[in-house]
Parts: C-alpha cells; sequence; structure tokens
C-alpha cells in the first residue's frame, strides 16, 4: 500500500486520538474523547446549542471506537489503547452516573468537554400510558439508547456491578408496561425501581395503540442489554426470556402472507386530529397524531399502510434488516446456541426479503409494503416522517445489505442465501466466479469498493468458505480506504468533510482484516451494528442546528468550505429552512462580515434525482446572494440577523457555489 498497511494506519489513528481527542480543554484532563475533530487543525467538533459552544463527548457514540482500541491492543500486545478505552468507562461510571445506575449518554444527553458539565438537548422524560404526554421529571430529562449497542463485554470488566446495574436500571426505566412490552425510550433518571424479570407478561397479538415507542431500534438495544446481562450472570437475571419476548412480538409483526417487516409491533396512539394548517408539514409527523403511514397512505392503500410495514422506506429497511439483524445475529454468537430463535428467525426475515424484493440483474431490492405492493416508481408530494418526497426509488443492495446476508449464510450455511450472497458480490463488482460453489472466487484486483461493510463481509464469506481469495479482495478493498479514507491519521467519511469522529467504522474493519490475515478469530470484538451519532447532530457534530432565533438575535454559523480546481468561478446562493412557514419574519445574512443581498429564488440548489426528506415548501425558506468573491478556502462565517417577526426556529442551511 502506498501509504501505510491497515495495522499501522489503526495505530497511528489511535496514536491521534489519545493525543488529540482526550479531553485537553477542560483543564482536568480526563480520559473522556471528544466525539470527533478537525481534520486539519485538530481542534475538536464542537456543537453550538441555545447560543453556547460545546465540545460533544458521548461515550454512547464511541462505542465501535472503545472496540476498535480493545482490538488493536490484542494483536499488538501494546495495553496503552484497550487501558484508554478502560479508562473513558471507568471515568463515566464514577462521575456520570445517575443514583438509578444510568449513565449521562445516549440520544439526548452529552458531556461538554469544555466545562465537563452535562448537556440534556431535548428534555424528554418518562410517557405517562394514560395521557401519552411527556412530563418533566428530571432536569436532564431521559436517557435514549437506540441503535447504539454498547461494548458490555468491556463494561463489565471495567466494574461488573456498576453495568449490572445499569442494565435493570435501562430496562426497568423503558419499560412503561411490561405485559405488553411498551416502550417510554427516553428512559427517566428518577423511576422507581419495579418487579422487573418477575413482571406478568400477556404476549398480546401485536398492532395495538401505544404511547410508547417499541420500535426496532430501542428493542434492538434493549434485546441486547438482557442478552448480555444473562450471558455476564451466568443466568441469574432472568433477562433472556424478556429478549426472547421482543424477537417474537417482531416476528409476530411481519405481514402473514408475505413474512415481510416488521419495523414495530404497535400503533401510534392518535391522540389529536392533524390541524388543516400543518397537513403536508414536517409538524404533521408528530406522535400524538398516531401512525403517520396509515395518516398519510391509509385511503390509498387500506390496513397495509402503516410505519411497521413500509419496506420502500430506506431507513427503515435498513433498521430491519442490517442493524436489528446484526443484534439478533450478535445475540445468537454470544449465546453460543442456546437461544437458535435469535438465528432462526433472522434468517427466515432475510429469505422472505430476498425472494419479494431482491432482482438480482440490478442488485437492488424493490420498494415494496410489506404486503408485496410495489412502490417502486410511485410519486407522493406530502411529508410523512419516513422516506420523501418526489419519486420512490429502489434500495441498492451494497455493503450494508451484503454484511447481514454473508453473516446470516456463514452462521446458517442456508444455500438459499448463499445464492444471494455470490448475487451482490457480483453486483458490488467484487466478483463471485463460480455461482454453485462455495469457493472458487475470482478476486476483482481492480475494485474500487472502498466499503468497509463489504470488507468485513468478505471476510465473513471468508470464515464461512475457506477461500482465500476473499483475503486478496478484502485487501484490495483495504488498500483503497487507507488511500481516500485515511487523512492526517483520521478517518473523515470523504475529503470533503471537515471533521473525522472517533467512531469510525474503517479502523474496527482494518483490524477484522489483520486478525483473519494471522489465522485467528475473536481477539478484535466483532461489528454488531450501532455507530448511532447524537440526536440532532449525527453526522455533523459540530453543526448549530437546530436552532431558535428571536427577534435582534443573531446567530453564527460557521461553515469549512473548499473550492473545487480552479476556484469558484460563479456566484451562488444561500438558503435558510424552518420547519414551518416563515412569514412575517425577516432575517438578514452576512458572510465574512459583509451583508449580502436577499434573493427569491428559494428552488433546489441542484438538479438531482434522490428525494430530500427534510424539503420544504418555498414560505419555509429565505435565500441570500453569495459572492465568490467573499468565499475564503477554509472557515467561512455566516452571521443571521433576524430583524423582524416572532421567534423562529431554524433547522437547515445550505450553501450553493459552482
Amino acid at each position: 500500500m502506498k501509504h501505510s498497511t491497515p495495522l499501522n494506519a489503526v495505530r497511528a489513528f489511535a496514536d491521534n486520538a489519545l493525543e488529540k481527542g482526550r479531553d485537553r480543554w477542560s483543564g482536568q484532563k480526563t480520559p473522556l474523547f471528544a466525539d470527533g475533530i478537525h481534520v486539519k487543525s485538530g481542534k475538536p467538533a464542537e456543537w453550538l446549542h441555545q447560543g453556547k459552544k460545546h465540545v460533544v463527548s458521548n461515550l454512547a457514540s464511541q462505542q465501535n471506537f472503545l472496540r476498535t482500541l480493545t482490538g488493536l491492543s490484542r494483536l499488538t500486545g501494546d495495553e496503552r489503547y484497550a487501558q484508554a478505552a478502560k479508562d473513558a468507562v471507568a471515568y463515566m461510571f464514577e462521575h456520570y452516573r445517575a443514583p438509578c445506575g444510568l449513565l449521562y449518554w445516549g440520544g439526548h444527553t452529552f458531556i461538554d468537554l469544555n466545562t465537563l458539565d452535562v448537556v440534556p438537548i431535548e428534555v424528554q422524560s418518562m410517557i405517562e400510558p394514560e395521557s401519552g404526554q411527556h412530563t418533566r421529571t428530571h432536569p436532564y430529562g431521559g436517557m435514549e439508547i437506540k441503535m447504539h449497542l454498547p461494548f458490555y463485554e468491556l463494561m463489565f470488566e471495567v466494574d461488573f456491578e456498576a453495568t449490572r446495574r445499569f442494565i435493570r436500571a435501562y430496562w426497568n426505566a423503558d419499560l412503561m408496561d411490561w405485559r405488553r412490552l411498551e416502550l417510554n425510550r427516553h428512559a427517566p433518571y428518577n423511576k422507581p425501581m419495579g418487579a422487573l424479570w418477575d413482571s406478568p407478561w400477556d404476549d398480546p397479538e401485536p398492532f395495538f395503540d401505544s404511547t410508547g415507542h417499541a420500535s426496532t431500534m430501542p428493542l434492538t438495544d434493549l434485546g441486547w442489554a438482557a442478552v448480555m446481562l444473562h450471558k455476564a450472570t451466568g443466568g441469574r437475571e432472568n433477562s433472556l426470556p424478556w429478549a426472547r419476548r421482543i424477537a417474537s412480538m417482531l416476528r409476530k409483526a411481519r405481514h402473514p402472507e408475505t413474512g415481510l417487516g416488521a419495523a414495530k409491533f404497535t400503533f401510534l396512539k392518535k391522540q389529536e386530529d392533524i390541524p388543516e394548517e400543518l397537513k403536508g408539514t414536517r409538524q404533521s409527523t408528530f406522535s400524538r397524531y398516531g401512525d403517520r403511514m396509515r395518516n398519510r397512505f391509509g385511503a390509498e392503500f387500506g390496513s397495509t399502510a402503516r410505519e411497521a410495514w413500509a419496506l420502500w422506506s430506506e431507513s427503515t429497511v435498513r433498521r430491519i434488516y442490517c442493524e436489528y439483524a446484526l443484534g439478533q445475529m450478535a445475540s445468537f454468537e454470544q449465546l453460543d446456541g442456546a437461544a437458535p430463535e435469535f438465528l432462526d428467525w433472522t434468517v427466515e426475515g432475510l429469505k422472505a426479503w430476498a425472494r419479494h424484493a431482491y432482482v438480482p440483474e440490478h442488485n437492488h431490492f424493490r420498494a415494496l409494503w410489506s404486503d408485496g405492493t410495489d412502490m417502486t416508481g410511485y410519486i407522493d408530494r406530502g411529508f410523512y416522517g419516513y422516506g420523501a418526497r418526489g419519486e420512490i426509488k429502489p434500495i441498492p443492495a451494497d455493503g450494508t445489505y451484503l454484511l447481514p446476508f454473508a453473516r446470516a449464510w456463514r452462521l446458517s450455511g442456508d444455500e438459499e442465501l448463499w445464492a444471494v450472497v455470490q448475487s451482490m458480490l457480483r453486483g458490488n463488482g467484487l466478483c463471485c466466479r463460480n455461482k454453485a460453489a462455495k469457493k472458487a472466487f475470482e478476486s476483482n484486483g481492480n475494485t474500487a469498493c472502498d466499503d468497509p461493510l463489504a470488507l468485513i463481509a468478505l471476510l465473513e464469506v471468508h470464515q464461512g468458505s475457506g477461500d482465500d481469495a476473499c483475503l486478496e479482495l478484502a485487501d484490495k478493498i483495504a488498500e483503497n480506504i487507507v488511500e481516500r479514507h485515511f487523512i492526517n491519521n483520521l478517518f473523515p467519511t470523504s475529503p470533503a468533510h471537515g471533521y473525522a469522529r472517533f467512531d469510525a467504522l474503517e479502523p474496527l474493519a482494518l483490524l477484522h482484516l489483520e486478525e483473519a490475515r494471522r489465522g485467528r478469530k475473536g481477539g478484535v470484538p466483532e461489528f454488531i451494528g450501532g455507530g448511532k451519532m447524537m440526536q440532532n447532530a449525527r453526522e455533523n457534530p459540530q453543526s448549530p442546528f437546530p436552532l431558535v432565533i428571536n427577534p435582534g438575535q443573531r446567530a453564527q454559523i460557521e461553515l469549512d468550505m473548499a473550492p473545487p480546481a480552479g476556484g469558484w468561478r460563479q456566484d451562488g446562493r444561500c438558503r435558510i429552512q424552518s420547519p414551518a412557514p416563515l412569514e412575517g419574519r425577516q432575517f438578514s445574512l452576512t458572510l465574512n462580515g459583509e451583508e449580502l443581498t436577499p434573493c427569491s429564488d428559494v428552488s433546489r440548489p441542484y438538479d438531482q434525482p434522490y428525494p430530500n426528506p427534510l424539503e420544504g415548501r418555498p414560505e419555509d425558506y429565505r435565500a441570500w446572494k453569495v459572492s465568490s468573491k467573499l468565499l475564503k478556502d477554509g472557515e467561512n462565517r455566516f452571521g443571521i440577523t433576524m430583524t423582524d417577526g416572532e421567534p423562529a426556529q431554524l433547522f437547515y442551511m445550505d450553501v450553493a457555489m459552482k
């Protein structure tokens, strides 16, 4: 490889994280890590919230990073990396644990490394089962874990009793009604301990009305926690039956004829009608109005229209057939086959989806309702929270889906899954030569693939087939990853991204390749999904949005921008967007101290075939002309001032230049 071997790249990444990512801002030199740093300057990713800048440290969003540090120590014998991971976990337990045992982390809470304060993003708490309303019961609201999949093996090693208490408190706080597995999702920090595993269970039929959030995102994490508690305590904690009940309820919620789905097993309880003025807007998707899909599509598609069965929404499909499937298979492996249904039901679901949706000649999945109705090409102009306005597209069968199919085949040996895996390998340019045999791969030495999920999937195929040609192909993908994504000892999403997060998947994938090359298995912690970023700052932790701006108030937004080759050749536009119409509100905008001229053109900055789920109506936007002469190669400062009108929420801004 031109720049570095995979192992050396991961070493350099980890050394960089230890040097520049650990707390150097509070004055206390705590062992906590920032979520990410700037690729060029090494400055931490800051998040502007309610007028304050925070250096975000959310250990829940660093679980794959902890797995990388642990795996690196196991491969190299250098304990500094694993010790850094242990120190961060121990510090969280000692300093950021509520009296009930929950941690201040997750989707709505983080630690500010400037002040070491706990910062709640949105005050959420226990949902009252009768009213369905949130009640503010704690200054930090509630702990939300969904698709984080904590590294419990490490947590138990660091502090067994604290981890046991955490999982017990997590289940106790998240469950509103144990009889029906009704979830709160925002686990309150001060809920009294209940009966836990001795709670009664009614085994209900799916699709009852609920004010909770029984979807695959929180359910995946709850099930994982129950499995790991059962394993760590040798069954003394009777949590495993409840993980089985989660899996059973989601299986029962699949379509009875096709076996497709399901993203959840409840309907959101409708508490009020959608006001006329909100129909077709983002606000119309709020939970109190009931099931979003039933509201939007019920008149046309009848009882099939429900959130649980919208397999034309890529996010829904990914949660069911990638994230939830990987979590179930991880649970199966952790229990050494003691719960075969976790694998059996996953294989059953993947096969049903492939039969009804996979198109081998195009290597994509058709966009379906769970009854098999094809939504591919359907055009809708409304806003329904899931998916997007515009034409519904098929879902590419890239590494995101190759991995769960490859792992399910490796664990089950199912020939039907193997046929799908082979087709996906060919469709992704990874080239499987022999359609019938489990061996004889022809390595595509010219593949452009740089997807770490595809790399891990190839290692699954190698483990299941024993064909070393898979390793040759994995080497090429690793070379592409290091060549294109290893920049200044970090792994940013792309060279255009100014910031890189430490929870990147690339270093963990490279460690798995190194382990496979050594003929070993089990030292590097397995990738089981997860990697969830902070709510409201998921892919852009330095973003100031969303923000509420008042008359006379000014908000500053800093954008790190890089010109194309030859520089910016034309003037462009900047847009701000609100989730609601901005009538009667006036704004001014400055760029690097210079006032910009408003313009009436609020249309899409670029024509593109892909729908935008956040696209609003013209009245939701304001726009200004941007002179290319004002822009800098590097940090550009935009100042938004509200000059007149009622307070407004802004949640998006874009700048389009050519």
